[in-house]
């Protein structure tokens, strides 16, 4: 996971805006909805805004704070999902390291995008090709 998805997460977890980030950060709602869209890169608002929630520039997946944890039903739904995949598809070569990054990327997805359960399998699916050598 990248910063801008941490970012992402927090804030939902924090119930923030991007009117409250910017007030914080002392940026413009519209710099702050750019870099949450992927549309600005600029290193000083991301590091002030990841100052502001926390989230280290080093490892921004680490556990994104040493108090979370993870949902065991989201992270349940990520491995159902991925294990519909693998089991359709037996000729799958996948490493342990991938596997976990994979299952990773996927319970993201399902904790930023809580109301999509029916794109949860097409998301996996998009990312097969990156964690697999098919």
């Amino acid at each position: 996971m990248d910063i801008v998805e941490s970012i992402k997460l927090k804030m939902r977890q924090n119930k923030l805006s991007t009117t409250d980030i910017a007030n914080e950060c002392g940026i413009s709602k519209y710099t702050v909805f750019n870099i949450l869209q992927g549309k600005s890169h600029r290193f000083d608002y991301i590091s002030a805004i990841a100052k502001f929630l926390e989230i280290p520039l080093l490892y921004p997946n680490q556990n994104l704070d040493s108090k979370s944890e993870i949902k065991l039903k989201e992270y349940f739904l990520a491995t159902s999902t991925i294990e519909y995949i693998i089991n359709n598809n037996s000729t799958l070569i996948i490493t342990k390291e991938k596997l976990e990054e994979f299952i990773f990327r996927v319970y993201k997805y399902i904790l930023l995008n809580p109301n999509e359960s029916k794109l949860y399998t097409a998301y996996a699916e998009g990312l097969l090709e990156k964690y697999t050598n098919k």
